[in-house]
């Protein structure tokens, strides 16, 4: 044994050949110069970086050594002990962490509550949970005979972690525990901010786990289990975030199984399959038994169909605890993140069965259950949850919401319930109720769907409300609608949304899930479902859906973006930015557009159904239309060759660099040169509007508009062409603009309006009731939309429609209520005079000088009279039978 000059530390054998030259780098450092700090703190500062470098690479055994050396050599504190405990566990040997903690209890440490903790994570971990409740009690012994100011940082973390063992309050925990031991200078190790973290990831509260996991990195940037507990908070939120910071935390330590687990995670919910497999297998290189890894593994089996090989993984994962819960539990969780919420609900169960009181697992079947429309059910486990510990961040939401969802009205026809606050009930209601039996009539028929039950569909004023109820958490931005099946939650018209999207085409794709979800059993991938949704917008609706557009072409044909086949799901779940994603909606539809053109409907009905049947895309893709590798060449040709299409007498080049494009003499000088290029022409455009040149608008726009009529944006030339004619006065040409980018635009809005008010005013009542009906469909909020389409109704003569409308412009508050009232009181009059009094007497009420409804009252005072005077009349009664015939007319009548 070595003794260095100082007492207190003894270091032995071992440490020699990991650390003299360390050591002794330090001796020369400091030789003939002032030392800032003791030659034990320099020794110690060297060993403890040195300890932690061989943890934090996976260099595990290396660190068993140098531990075993430092504590043999009393080196004081906890961090040695930990490390090598945490150095066993991490290889998988928990035989041996458990073997080391007896050793240093027999040796005078069995009031170490640092160590007793540590021993209790071994103990949970192998499933002897008698133990550990006797542990607990030892813990909290200990803990009422502590002073507080003679507890270290490891002390404090040791505590809190088992108060949250014990079901003590989470703020508290974090405050007094976690948070207090942070501030320990002493503290060489981050598990203050683990613990802090993952406390706050069990309650989901993601956004408090980010804080600590960051602050623990900012005193510990070298730290991997820091770096993946900040993934897992980025896992539910930002897919980007967490792929960054889980490649960083394996860049650190290649070896780092917490961190392959959350990976091969990813992947699976990239269905990306075979790759899990692999990360799950590299996983078990360092820890065999590792119970996550297992559990993914069997996850992934059973999401192939290969139940067999699921149930032995399943087997492996349960065998250092058989009765641990969390093993179904995640099994479960990925089942229902691919949409396999009828398999999850059985996990759960099982789950359950072996501990009735896992509240991860009641949670997750609450949510699993509302998504398969069991809301009784559910609201009875999220009671339960919320009762048993209030602290839960899903079960308080979902507790919030089901309050929120109380108030909701339904609509329902043997088909669909529809929920939606009363407000918008009264004035969409009836349209989505409409819509979604169109789509069953339509989509059923064409995919070969009989529906079971009926559709749920929520939608939600509030974004948050939608993300609770779809994600359990607030978040989702982005999200306009999501399908589980037999359940479409969608943000409402009224949201955030609200004139930013077509809501009916959403509805029309949110349905179009429930079909193919419906054939599939929820059985297949993410990519297929979106793609046929989108393709069916534009089935329904030239208007609806994705096309292709300049940058899109871009992307396909200079940028190299476009994905095989096989590889779309993967933009889906971890896009570069929010273009990608749309791109992804894009191909996904095209990609189905090639599949259809090119092999049928009838394949692809015959596809879906074997997908159903448990068959894998690759081999229904083989059965039906050949090998994916033919597929992905042929769908490149194809993608390739929609993209070219796109106003191929364009000039689609960059302006040359350096171009000044905010000088319009250099702009029009180019494009006198260059007529076709889209982006010189648009600046001209552009330019000329500035410049109030209307004529020079017409052309340059009108030539911009016949080279690429399909641009029907914001900023496009018939929005130009449009604003030109209307300031030269040229109504018809204005019309006739409007008119084709409205046909060509689900959410041209400006269009809408405009030509509404022209067939207004020109009363020409099919232009008012086509572009009321299209601008409802992005807003119906506005009541001069539905005013506009009432006075079509009305002269039309349909009444229904009429009154419909009008009582939706009354209940949005219009301009002129009093206006408004007097129609309704008219479309009344003849089937009642009571109501149509009524109202008119409400309009008066707004408007006491509306001539026309003064005179329409007296009218109305009229028709009373006469019908009073008729009711008073002496009754008419017919002649009664002769009695001399003995009745036999009576008798006869009768």
């Amino acid at each position: 044994m070595m003794r260095f000059p100082f007492s207190g530390l003894s270091l032995g054998a071992g440490i020699l050949g990991l650390g003299l030259v360390v050591l002794g780098g330090i001796l020369s450092e400091g030789q003939g110069q002032a030392r800032k700090m003791t030659y034990r703190e320099a020794v110690e500062t060297e060993l403890v970086d040195r300890v932690r470098e061989f943890y934090w690479s996976g260099e595990y055994a290396e660190c068993v050594d140098l531990c075993e050396a430092a504590v043999e050599g009393e080196v004081p504190g906890f961090l040695y002990r930990d490390l090598l405990i945490r150095s066993h566990e991490a290889s998988g040997e928990l035989e041996r962490a458990r073997a080391f903690i007896e050793s240093r209890k027999a040796d005078g440490e069995g009031e170490s509550l640092p160590l007793l903790m540590a021993e209790v994570r071994i103990l949970r971990a192998l499933g002897e949970m008698d133990d550990v409740l006797t542990l607990l009690d030892r813990v909290n012994a200990l803990a009422m005979e502590r002073e507080r100011k003679s507890l270290t940082g490891d002390d404090l973390v040791a505590l809190g972690t088992a108060a949250e063992l014990l079901g003590a309050d989470p703020q508290k925990i974090l405050q007094h525990y976690f948070e207090e031991a942070q501030e320990d200078e002493d503290m060489r190790y981050g598990s203050p901010y683990l613990a802090a973290g993952e406390l706050a990831l069990a309650k989901r509260d993601f956004a408090q786990a980010a804080k600590q996991f960051r602050a623990g990195i900012k005193r510990y940037p070298g730290d991997p289990d820091l770096l993946t507990g900040l993934a897992a908070a980025f896992y539910a939120s930002d897919r980007e975030k967490f792929g960054e910071t889980i490649a960083k935390a394996l860049e650190i330590n290649p070896r780092h199984v917490g961190a392959m687990v959350w990976q091969a995670k990813h992947l699976i919910d990239a269905e990306q399959f075979r790759p899990a497999l692999d990360v799950l297998k590299a996983a078990r290189k360092v820890d065999d038994g590792n119970v996550e890894a297992w559990t993914h593994e069997a996850a992934v089996e059973y999401l192939h169909e290969d139940l067999k090989a699921g149930d032995a993984a399943r087997e492996r994962a349960l065998s250092r605890w058989e009765g641990n819960p969390m093993v179904d539990h995640e099994i479960g969780k990925s089942l229902s993140r691919m949409r396999r919420f009828k398999e999850g609900e059985t996990r759960q169960l099982l789950a359950l069965e072996m501990n009735p009181d896992f509240l991860p697992a009641k949670i997750q079947l609450a949510q699993d259950l509302l998504r398969l429309g069991r809301e009784e059910e559910a609201w009875v486990l999220v009671d339960e949850v919320h009762e048993a510990d209030p602290y839960n961040v899903v079960a308080f939401n979902l507790a919030t919401l089901r309050d929120e969802l109380a108030t909701y009205a339904t609509l329902e026809n043997d088909d669909f319930i529809i929920r939606m606050t009363e407000e918008e009930a009264a004035i969409y209601g009836d349209r989505a109720l409409e819509l979604l039996s169109e789509a069953k009539e339509v989509l059923c028929e064409k995919y070969g769907l009989e529906m079971e039950e009926k559709t749920l569909v929520e939608f939600f004023p509030e974004q948050q409300d939608f993300a609770v109820r779809t994600l359990g958490v607030p978040g989702g931005s982005g999200l306009l609608g999501v399908c589980f099946g037999s359940v479409i939650t969608m943000n409402s018209p009224g949201s955030i949304t609200t004139g930013r999207n077509n809501w009916e085409a959403t509805l029309w794709h949110e349905f179009a899930h429930v079909v193919t979800l419906g054939l599939t059993k929820n059985k297949m991938p993410r990519w297929l479902s979106e793609g046929i949704s989108v393709y069916e917008e534009l089935e329904r609706d030239d208007a609806w859906g994705q096309k292709m557009t300049p940058r899109y072409r871009m992307m396909i044909l200079e940028e190299d973006r476009l994905r095989p086949l096989s590889e779309i799901g993967d933009m889906f779940l971890n896009p570069q930015d929010g273009e990608e994603l749309m791109f992804a909606y894009f191909e996904s539809a095209m990609a189905v557009a090639y599949l259809v053109e090119e092999y049928g409907m009838e394949k692809m009905r015959r596809l879906l159904r074997d997908l159903g049947e448990g068959v894998f895309l690759e081999k229904a893709f083989a059965k039906h239309m050949g090998p994916v590798a033919k597929l992905d060449r042929e769908f490149e040709k194809y993608a390739k060759a929609q993209a070219a299409a796109l106003a191929p007498g364009v000039d689609w080049s960059k302006l040359p660099e350096g171009f000044d494009v905010l000088d319009a003499g250099a702009v029009a000088a180019f494009v006198a040169k260059e007529p076709t290029h889209f982006g010189g022409l648009k600046w001209h455009v552009q330019h000329l509007t500035e410049a109030e040149d209307w004529e020079g608008v017409v052309v340059a726009a009108g030539r911009l508009r016949d080279l690429y009529p399909g641009d029907t944006g914001g900023d496009s030339a018939y929005f130009y062409l449009a604003k030109a004619y209307r300031e030269m006065g040229a109504a018809d040409e204005e019309r006739a603009v409007l008119e084709a980018v409205s046909a060509l635009s689900a959410e041209a809005t400006p269009a809408y309006l405009r030509l509404m008010e022209k067939g207004l005013m020109a009363e020409d009542w099919d232009l008012a009731e086509t572009n009321a009906r299209r601008q409802l469909a992005v807003n119906p909020f506005l009541n001069r939309t539905h005013f506009c389409l009432a006075c079509a109704h009305e002269a039309k003569g349909e009444t229904e429609g009429a009154i419909a409308a009008f009582e939706k412009a009354l209940k949005l508050g219009p301009a002129s209520p009093g206006e408004v009232n007097y129609r309704l009181a008219k479309l009344h009059r003849a089937e009642d005079l009571d109501l149509a009094k009524r109202y008119v007497l409400d309009g008066l009420a707004e408007a006491p000088r509306h001539r026309e409804a003064l005179a329409f009252l007296m009218e109305l005072k009229e028709a009373e009279r006469e019908t009073s005077e008729l009711m008073a009349a002496p009754e008419l009664m017919p002649p009664g039978p002769d009695k001399s015939d003995g009745g036999k007319e009576e008798k006869a009548a009768n």
